[in-house]
C-alpha cells in the first residue's frame, strides 16, 4: 500500500465521524457562514495550460498539517486552482497567476462541513521557473499563509510537491457530480442549490457534473426546486407557503427569495446557463413527482439545451439525462412518442433501464457495489453513477472495490481529494 493510500485510510474514521456530526445537527441553518475575500488583488499574467498542468498534483504538507492534513492535491478548475485537502472536507479556492519571476495565486480556505475559513495566499519558493519556463527542475515548492475569517492570515501553510496525478485518472472520464447543486447545506457554500449562480460556481469545486431538481408549476412550466413545500431550508420569508407545486411560474419566480438571495429558475433558464457558461458534461435532471405532468414538456427543453451545445465553439461534450425516479414516472414516460430516443437514468430496476432504453443506470449507494451489474452494463456501452455517496468511508470504498462511473454527492471536493488521489 502507497503512501498516498496509506494517509487516506487513516483519515476515514475521524472524517466519517465529522460528516455524521454534521448530518445529525445539520438542521439549523443559524450559522453566520462568511465566504472573505481580499480587497486587493496583485496584478498576475494568467498562465497558459501547459503552465497550469505542471503545477497540478499530489503534494505533502510541510507545514499547517494539523489544520490541512499531512497530503493535499492541486488541480485547475478554469481559472481557479482548487487545492483539495481531505481533512474536515476542507478545500482552497486560489486565482492568480504569474508575478514578476514566480507564480502567485489568494483565495480562502474552508471546511465543508462546519463554517471554519479564512483568507489565504502563496507564493512559489520553488520551482517557478520548471513552471514559467519548463527548465529541467520538477521540484515545487508552495509558501504560504492563512487565517481566520477576513483577518490577514499569518499562520505558516507550506505545500511540497510529490508526484503527479495519475494520467489515467485524468484520462478516463469519471463524473463528480454535486447533489442538488450545492447539496443538502446550501449555507456552507455562496449561492443556493438549484439555481443558475450555483451552476456557474461549481466546477470550482471540482465537479463536472450536476444534479437538478424539476418539477411542473400550475401553469405546466419546469422548474427547480428540490423540497415539497416552500421552506426555510431553501428560502427567506416570504409570503407563499405550502406546496411549490401550488403555484404559477411567474408567482414562484416573482415571490419567493431564495438563501442566498436568489430567484427560482426554470428548466430552461438552468440549463440556458449550464451550456453557454461552464464546461459541466453531466446533468442529471432528476424528475420530482409533479414532473409526470410535464414529461414532454421537461424532455423539449433538454433538447433544446442539447441543440444550443452544439452551437458553441470548443465547449465540452454535454450529456442530459432525464431521470426516472420511480414507477409511476416510468409507466408515464412510455406513452411519449419515441420515448427510447429520449436520454434518460434509470434509478430503478435494470429492467425497467432496458425498457426504457436508458443509458445511465443510477442505483442508491445503500444496494452495494453491484460490480457484477455495473459489468454488464458496461458491456453494452451504458454507465453506471450511484447517488448520494457522502460518508468518506463509503466514498474511498466505492473507488477502490467498484466499478461505478461517478458518484453523486454532497461533497464533490472530498470525492475530488480521494479520486485523484488513488
Amino acid at each position: 500500500m502507497n503512501s498516498i493510500k496509506k494517509k487516506l485510510l487513516f483519515i476515514l474514521p475521524i472524517a466519517s465521524i465529522a460528516l455524521l456530526f454534521l448530518f445529525t445537527n445539520s438542521c439549523s441553518n443559524d450559522l453566520d457562514v462568511l465566504f472573505p475575500e481580499w480587497e486587493n488583488t496583485p496584478a498576475t499574467v494568467a498562465l497558459n495550460s501547459d503552465q497550469m498542468a505542471r503545477i497540478e498534483g499530489i503534494y505533502s504538507v510541510q507545514s499547517g498539517s494539523d489544520q490541512f492534513g499531512s497530503s493535499v492535491i492541486l488541480q485547475w478548475n478554469g481559472s481557479y486552482l482548487t487545492v483539495y485537502t481531505g481533512k474536515n472536507t476542507g478545500y482552497f479556492l486560489l486565482q492568480g497567476g504569474q508575478l514578476d519571476t514566480t507564480v502567485y495565486v489568494q483565495g480562502l480556505w474552508r471546511y465543508q462541513n462546519n463554517a471554519e475559513t479564512g483568507l489565504s495566499k502563496f507564493t512559489m519558493t520553488q520551482g517557478a521557473d520548471y513552471v514559467l519556463n519548463n527548465s529541467d527542475s520538477t521540484i515545487i515548492v508552495f509558501t504560504g499563509t492563512w487565517g481566520n475569517g477576513q483577518g490577514t492570515p499569518s499562520n505558516s501553510v507550506v505545500f511540497k510537491y510529490l508526484r503527479p496525478i495519475k494520467p489515467e485518472l485524468l484520462q478516463n472520464k469519471y463524473y463528480i457530480i454535486s447533489h442538488h447543486g450545492s447539496g443538502g447545506g446550501p449555507e456552507y457554500l455562496p449561492q443556493t442549490e438549484n439555481t443558475s449562480e450555483i451552476c456557474k460556481i461549481i466546477e470550482r469545486y471540482g465537479c463536472n457534473g450536476i444534479e437538478l431538481d424539476v418539477r411542473i408549476s400550475k401553469d405546466g412550466i419546469p422548474f427547480m426546486f428540490h423540497d415539497n413545500t416552500i421552506n426555510p431550508r431553501l428560502v427567506r420569508k416570504g409570503s407563499l407557503v405550502g406546496t411549490v407545486e401550488e403555484y404559477t411560474y411567474k408567482e414562484l419566480h416573482s415571490f419567493i427569495v431564495l438563501k442566498n438571495g436568489e430567484r427560482i429558475p426554470s428548466l430552461d433558464a438552468i440549463l440556458t446557463t449550464i451550456v453557454t457558461e461552464t464546461q459541466l458534461e453531466f446533468i442529471y435532471v432528476d424528475c420530482k413527482p409533479s414532473a409526470i405532468n410535464g414529461l414532454s414538456a421537461i424532455a423539449a427543453v433538454c433538447q433544446d439545451a442539447r441543440d444550443l451545445a452544439e452551437t458553441i465553439p470548443n465547449r465540452a461534450p454535454i450529456h442530459i439525462y432525464m431521470a426516472m425516479t420511480t414507477d409511476d414516472l416510468v409507466a408515464a414516460f412510455q406513452l411519449l412518442p419515441n420515448f427510447r430516443d429520449i436520454p434518460t437514468i434509470c434509478e430503478l430496476s435494470i429492467d425497467d433501464l432496458n425498457t426504457l432504453g436508458s443509458e445511465v443506470w443510477s442505483p442508491r449507494f445503500t444496494e452495494g457495489l453491484q460490480n457484477s451489474e455495473v459489468q454488464q452494463l458496461h458491456t453494452q456501452g451504458k454507465l453506471a453513477i450511484t447517488w448520494s455517496v457522502n460518508v468518506p468511508g463509503l466514498m474511498y470504498q466505492y473507488l477502490e472495490e467498484g466499478m461505478f462511473d461517478g458518484m453523486l454527492t454532497d461533497y464533490p471536493t472530498l470525492l475530488a481529494y480521494y479520486y485523484y488521489g488513488q
